[in-house]
C-alpha cells in the first residue's frame, strides 16, 4: 500500500534535502532508496547513448539495476526497438510505460515485444526522465519496478521530481569522480591518439601508418593506456576513456 498523499510529498523533499548531503553515489543511492521502495520502485539508474547517430547502445552509468534484465536486453539487442529508447531519443519530456500506447500511433509489434519481456523480469511500471547534452549524447534517469504505481497525480509527481534530483546529484558525484580518475589515468597524446583511431576501428597496422609509428608502438601505447585505465581491452579502454570525457566524440 502507497503512503498518503501529503506522505509521499513531505518525504520527497525530505530525501532531496538529505541527498544533497551524500558523498559518494552508494550513499546517494542509499537515501534515494529508503524513499522510492515505498512507491514500488525496484531500479533506479542513470543511462546513456553516448552516440545516438551511430547506435543505441544504452550504457548504465550509475545506479542498482536489475541485472538479469540488463543482461538479457543487451544479448537482445533491445536498445534497437525499445519504444522507452525511442522518446528518449525524440523527447525531453519525461514518460511513463503506462503512457507508452497512447503516443504516436502505439506500439510496432517489436516494440510490444520489448516491454512484455521487461514484464516477465518482474518490470510492470517504469519512469523515464530524458536529457539531451551539448556534445549531441543523451542520457536518462530510469525508475523501474513489478508494484510501481503511477496513477495518481501526486505519485507522479513525486517520482519525477525524485528522478531529476536523484539524475543530477549523481551526474554531479559522477563527475567528481571522473575529474580524479582523470588525474590518475593521465594518458599521453599518443595514447590519446591510438585510442581515438582505435574507436574508429581501425587496426593497429592502420593506426601506425596514419601515426607514422610501427604496429608494435601502437599495441604498446594501447598496451599501456588499457593499465592505466584498468580494463584489460582497447574497446573497453576506448569506453572507459569516453565515459571520463578523454576522448572527443568525433573522428580523429
Amino acid at each position: 500500500m502507497l503512503p498518503p498523499e501529503q506522505d509521499i510529498a513531505r518525504k520527497a523533499f525530505d530525501t532531496i534535502s538529505e541527498a544533497q548531503e551524500a558523498k559518494s553515489i552508494p550513499e546517494l543511492e542509499a537515501v534515494f532508496a529508503e524513499s522510492l521502495a515505498p512507491l514500488g520502485v525496484d531500479v533506479f539508474v542513470g543511462v546513456q547513448i553516448a552516440d545516438p547517430l551511430r547506435d543505441r547502445q544504452v550504457e548504465v552509468t550509475f545506479g542498482r539495476t536489475h541485472e538479469a534484465w540488463y543482461s538479457h536486453y543487451q544479448a537482445e539487442g533491445h536498445a534497437a526497438r525499445d519504444p522507452v529508447v525511442r522518446e528518449m531519443l525524440r523527447s525531453t519530456e519525461p514518460l511513463f510505460w503506462s503512457d507508452l500506447p497512447a503516443r504516436r500511433g502505439g506500439l510496432k509489434p517489436e516494440e510490444a515485444r520489448v516491454m512484455e519481456e521487461a514484464r516477465s523480469f518482474g518490470l510492470h511500471e517504469g519512469l523515464m526522465t530524458p536529457l539531451h547534452h551539448v556534445d549531441g549524447s543523451v542520457s536518462a534517469v530510469l525508475l523501474m519496478g513489478e508494484r510501481m504505481a503511477s496513477d495518481a497525480p501526486d505519485t507522479r509527481a513525486a517520482l519525477h521530481l525524485l528522478s531529476i534530483y536523484y539524475g543530477s546529484l549523481a551526474r554531479k558525484l559522477r563527475q567528481s569522480e571522473h575529474e580524479a580518475a582523470r588525474q590518475t589515468a593521465k594518458l599521453s597524446t599518443r595514447q590519446l591518439e591510438c585510442l581515438r583511431w582505435a574507436r574508429e576501428g581501425k587496426s593497429s597496422y592502420v593506426i601506425g601508418q596514419i601515426l607514422s609509428l610501427s604496429a608494435r608502438t601502437v599495441d604498446e601505447h594501447l598496451a599501456t593506456a588499457c593499465k592505466k585505465l584498468g580494463v584489460h581491452t582497447r574497446m573497453q579502454a576506448v569506453a572507459q576513456a569516453l565515459l571520463l570525457g578523454l576522448l572527443e566524440r568525433t573522428t580523429p
